[in-house]
């Protein structure tokens, strides 16, 4: 018989409606599995409920919620906290007298602000593995808190900071528990040139690189362990037969750190399996000093495509934000992806406290190289956004940011709402203008869209034609296309 029961939350990071669809986020959750192994070997009764799947937050509550031994809700900055808090003003509804305990990157980073708030009892900070089954034990046996690396609370309406816990291998905590959730319905579609379906898997956690605009270091401390390449072969077994999945994007925030580890995965795939293809993010530093010996090795073992945060074109930008790359190893970088018939997706970003003036044109001019390369290469452009608790985070104050002032402010310092006071109206107008010439000039699978929900191609042969010529002339004044199309969509609001 368990020893009582935990419930698990992970709210809905954003949800995209569309004309046609709301979007699903497909990715298993790792964050809650990864801490639900402890507290079950513990002995306890875990049940995970996810908000992207789960929508009926109040029946959830009211069934399952009185007599726990405690709610645990995780978190990043944004539109997680609001749906996050929804959750938690349920749970304190059905039993008042249950913990609800917050974890997460925004938790771990402003742990004196979140635990203000009325519906925020406890924090777990950081890594979470060995300090969560911890506190279940501590409230479960109705014992003080003071003892729990990690963990942050209020005692005689102070807070209390207890020490930080060392970060721990990950080799040392039990195993996912996949059992605890529906690995079917994290399956996806989206994603045609890696594989007919693919599921999401976690082989490690941290970074040892200290990039101004990730918060990774922050709170990790630039920590970095992987699993041992027999749980990753395990684990990834594991999925693709429950799931049916025949690719895998591996969400680690630095798949190769260890080169010894990524060699001997991708042996291992090679030899015994799973056979599938993968995808995953990377840096271009790390990758260009691998032989291509392991990129052989990564290309037959099933690499599809690899993610890289090539961020500008501009060198000037790339030392501003701690990158420890440059342009040129970037266009060496997707030569060798060509060579392996791996697809590069180029991440860049503009907008940044410090915008020397050439930063858009080389930019443009280094996805221009890109698409010389390969036009099977993919290209995403964003403007930066500042993330609390990084390098630049700070530079971004000083140019202007005025951060929310209380936790339940974040929840809406979103990627939508542009938290760059020194760039102007204009700037945005120019962006957004620029985006869409971007967008048809860029995305390949742009046309399949208008097709599968039956727009004209002939509207789209127009403006991928004028598109293409404005990106050649570099002309993107007297944005005509997009005043059309706001006007076309305020006439058919009205």
């Amino acid at each position: 018989m368990a020893k009582g029961k935990v419930l698990l939350f992970r709210p809905v990071a954003e949800v995209v409606k569309t004309k046609y669809d709301v979007r699903k986020e497909g990715w298993v959750p790792y964050a809650l599995l990864s801490i639900a192994g402890p507290v079950v070997e513990a002995g306890y009764e875990v049940k995970i409920y996810d908000g992207y799947f789960d929508e009926d937050y109040e029946t959830i509550t009211r069934s399952e919620v009185p007599g726990c031994v405690c709610v645990g809700i995780t978190t990043l900055t944004g539109y997680q906290i609001k749906d996050g808090l929804r959750f938690a003003k349920l749970v304190r509804d059905a039993d008042p007298n249950v913990p609800i305990v917050w974890g997460g990157f925004h938790p771990s980073l402003f742990p004196e602000q979140t635990i203000q708030h009325e519906l925020v009892d406890i924090l777990v900070r950081g890594q979470g593995e060995a300090t969560f089954v911890e506190l279940v034990e501590a409230l479960a046996g109705k014992k003080p808190l003071d003892h729990i690396e990690g963990v942050t609370f209020t005692k005689s309406g102070e807070v209390v900071n207890n020490p930080d816990r060392p970060f721990v291998k990950l080799d040392d905590f039990p195993p996912y528990r996949f059992e605890l959730v529906d690995l079917k319905r994290y399956v996806s579609d989206r994603y045609p040139k890696i594989g007919k379906l693919m599921v999401s898997y976690v082989s490690s956690q941290g970074c040892p690189y200290n990039c101004g605009f990730c918060a990774e270091a922050a709170v990790r401390h630039r920590k970095w362990s992987g699993l041992n390449p027999d749980r990753v072969i395990h684990d990834l077994k594991v999925l693709t037969e429950t799931t049916g999945a025949d690719a895998v994007f591996m969400g680690d925030n630095n798949f190769f750190v260890n080169r010894k580890r990524v060699e001997e995965i991708c042996r291992r795939l090679i030899d015994e399996g799973p056979k599938i293809t993968w995808y995953t993010d990377a840096r271009v530093d790390q990758l260009t000093r691998f032989d291509e010996g392991l990129w052989d090795l990564m290309e037959q073992s099933g690499c599809r495509k690899l993610l890289i945060g090539a961020e500008s074109g501009a060198q000037e930008i790339l030392d501003y934000i701690h990158k420890e790359a440059t342009v040129e190893q970037c266009i060496e970088f997707i030569e060798r992806c060509t060579k392996h018939n791996i697809i590069a997706e180029l991440s860049l970003m503009c907008g940044f406290p410090l915008a020397p003036k050439d930063d858009l044109r080389d930019t443009m001019r280094l996805v221009e190289r890109a698409m010389e390369i390969s036009p099977e290469h993919e290209i995403m452009l964003f403007i930066y956004t500042p993330y609390p608790g990084t390098p630049l985070y700070e530079k971004a104050i000083e140019a202007g940011l005025d951060p929310p002032k209380d936790f339940e402010g974040w929840a809406d310092y979103t990627l939508r709402s542009m938290n760059t006071p020194w760039l102007d109206a204009d700037f945005f107008e120019r962006y957004e203008f620029f985006q869409r010439v971007f967008h048809f000039c860029f995305t390949p699978g742009l046309r399949r869209a208008y097709v599968k929900h039956g727009k004209s191609l002939i509207v789209y042969n127009i403006l991928r034609f004028i598109a293409k010529v404005r990106w050649r002339y570099r002309f993107f004044g007297f944005p005509i296309e997009g005043r059309l199309s706001k006007l076309k969509q305020q006439l058919a609001a009205e």
